[in-house]
């Protein structure tokens, strides 16, 4: 990991705890476990609108881009067509971690190399109005009940959280491609944890 911990904590809001949506190998409880010690209360179902999720090239992790970007840059491939049949959607759906510490949040900082493959960003993300008991919304949503942009299907309710958005331009993504959270548990996760996670908290825990 290149990122400095621990790394400045931008864009984060004042009150805590906080949240983060995640949509890659942050959805597994065993990279949770591994990297924070615990496993944060989460929420799942949660919807990123007007972004679209892809592989990284060459990696067994996503990131996510607006969708904009990725339309323009299929347009540009010269493969562009309405409705490709790459199975591309304008929302991304993932987990909510919740009651997120600052320290953790640095860890996930560094992480991700945010500031380097990622921007940590405060997006609006749609929640499952079955898990509003699990969230307390009177805490963590500052601006109420409304529409993010491309709006919250019926049964959803808004939310404003942090995302890590890809930094380092669609050119580095597979945009024909789909990333598919089980498919990376059932043939990549067991070597993830060795190679990546394990090695990432060894680092945390020297530098601190």
């Amino acid at each position: 990991m290149l990122a400095p911990f621990p790394s400045p904590l931008t864009g984060i809001p004042s009150r805590v705890p906080t949240t983060c949506f995640v949509y890659g190998t942050l959805m597994s409880t065993e990279v949770l476990q591994t990297l924070l010690g615990r496993t944060p209360p989460m929420v799942s179902g949660v919807v990123l609108h007007q972004h679209v999720r892809h592989p990284v090239k060459g990696k067994v992790y996503p990131a996510v881009i607006p969708s904009a970007m990725a339309a323009a840059s299929r347009c540009n491939d010269g493969r562009y067509i309405k409705d490709d049949a790459s199975g591309n959607d304008t929302s991304v759906q993932g987990v909510l971690l919740l009651n997120l510490s600052m320290k953790e949040i640095k860890i996930l900082d560094y992480f991700e190399e945010e500031g380097i493959d990622y921007i940590r960003t405060e997006v609006d993300v749609c929640v499952p109005e079955s898990a509003i008991s699990n969230v307390d919304f009177a805490l963590l949503d500052r601006n109420g009940p409304l529409p993010p942009r491309g709006g919250c299907e019926q049964g959803m309710r808004c939310l404003e959280t942090n995302a890590y958005i890809w930094a380092r331009g669609a050119e580095d993504l597979d945009l024909w491609k789909q990333w598919d959270f089980e498919t990376f548990r059932g043939v990549h996760l067991k070597w993830y944890l060795e190679s990546t996670v394990k090695p990432c908290r060894s680092e945390i825990n020297f530098k601190t």
